[in-house]
């Protein structure tokens, strides 16, 4: 469990570094002329195409709402789990065709299939109630104007 918070929280950093690193723009307000640097008093059309850069690798995604990103963590976070819970009904299955009669190799099949199962179900209700939770948030939120 450490080494799993660990990579997680190495990830994050990574991640974000990277995020933070594209999205820095040091030229922003500044037009190369032949004489030098002069700060830009208009939007060129190299100031545009930045500007729209900037706007396509802040947002990839193009979300316009909090909730949308949300719903797609919670979407992959049960997508994940679903595939760890069919690998370990899998597990589960191969252990109890081989047990060979072994009770040992039985009890420990049948309590990998019972703790998935209560997993499955704790996944879902979380799911389910995450996504009332954000369904109540998004209908509270005020509207904007764009």
């Amino acid at each position: 469990m450490q080494k799993f918070l660990i990579f997680t929280a190495l990830f994050c950093c990574l991640f974000f570094n990277v995020v933070l690193v594209q999205a820095e723009d040091s030229n922003a307000g500044v037009v190369q002329t032949r004489d030098g640097v002069t700060p830009a008093t208009e939007d060129t059309q190299e100031v545009k195409f930045l500007k729209g850069q900037v706007e396509d690798n802040l947002n990839p995604g193009k979300f316009t709402e909090v909730t949308q990103v949300l719903n797609l963590a919670t979407n992959l976070y049960v997508m994940m789990a679903g595939s760890a819970a069919l690998v370990l009904y899998i597990y589960a299955g191969y252990l109890w065709m081989t047990a060979s009669g072994n009770a040992e190799k039985v009890n420990k099949s049948k309590a990998t299939l019972i703790w998935t199962t209560f997993g499955v179900a704790a996944m879902l209700g979380s799911y389910f109630l995450l996504n009332i939770i954000f369904s109540w948030i998004y209908k509270a939120a005020p509207t904007t104007v764009q």
